[in-house]
């Protein structure tokens, strides 16, 4: 059975979903304060519909109402579908909002964590914790890529090797924000063979793991050609923007900022 649930992948969607739904209730809501008394009668009449409101309790006729009134009928029959909608995304709140209070991605962590130290010796996890399957991710040895000898000395806060000030940016606010990383370990892809992608990273909750390629002189044209050429093969091995890819750039005048690095963090890595 695969160490990753995958319903743990559609919680960020569910997420999204809700808030979608909680903004909709409000904009109904309020479009509802202010709604005409009163329901339609509509009959057919020679491929015609002619509309009736009826206002009163008993009334089972209603008064007609003109072609040149016809802003009454839209106003009710507005109503009445904002009502229907409005009901139809509360039930959406409701079955959201039990599964995602339910629903507990750790709980099979929390059945291994809670037994006695005695039995844990002899238990063996349903599902792989967190700490040893970061603990597998990071511990494949691998020969990155050479450094030129003259190329200055950039070193990230656990002590690592980088090329590029943005490199060191994008290292620090990883470590910084738990993310396990990998810099430069070698992947083979057909039609470029071996690659050093800047930093394979794993996100935990979805145990996931994406490429970061880092694209820093995308003003110079011969770079910039390579670049795109090596997205391109990227996805013609599985890997896709936004998907299991990350791809950030910059030129001399757009140099990359800590704020869209940790957007980029939080969207696909936490």
């Amino acid at each position: 059975m695969s160490e990753q649930f995958a319903v743990d992948l559609f919680l960020p969607l569910l997420e999204s979903r809700l808030n979608e739904v909680n903004d909709g209730i409000a904009k109904l809501s309020r479009c509802l304060k202010e709604t005409p008394l009163g329901r339609l009668r509509i009959i057919k009449h020679v491929n015609v519909y002619q509309y009736y409101l009826i206002e009163k309790k008993g009334d089972l006729v209603g008064r007609y109402i003109p072609r040149d009134e016809d802003e009454v009928v839209r106003r009710i029959v507005q109503r009445d579908y904002d009502e229907k909608a409005l009901k139809e995304l509360k039930r959406q709140q409701k079955w959201i909002s039990m599964f995602l209070e339910g629903y507990k991605r750790d709980c099979l962590d929390d059945v291994y964590d809670n037994l006695h130290a005695g039995r844990k010796i002899y238990a063996t996890p349903f599902r792989m914790l967190d700490d040893a399957f970061v603990a597998k991710f990071l511990a494949e040895k691998y020969v990155g890529k050479p450094f030129p000898e003259n190329m200055p000395v950039l070193l990230t806060s656990k002590g690592e090797r980088v090329r590029s000030k943005s490199e060191l940016l994008i290292a620090d606010s990883l470590a910084k924000m738990n993310v396990p990383y990998c810099y430069e370990k070698p992947l083979r892809l057909k039609g470029m063979g071996r690659v050093y992608p800047d930093f394979r990273c794993l996100n935990v909750r979805t145990r996931k793991e994406f490429i970061w390629e880092h694209f820093g002189m995308m003003d110079n044209p011969e770079y910039a050609t390579k670049a795109v050429k090596k997205e391109i093969v990227y996805e013609e091995n599985g890997f896709c923007h936004d998907v299991n890819l990350i791809i950030t750039k910059e030129t001399r005048e757009s140099p990359l900022d800590a704020k869209r690095v940790v957007e980029k963090i939080k969207r696909f890595l936490l």
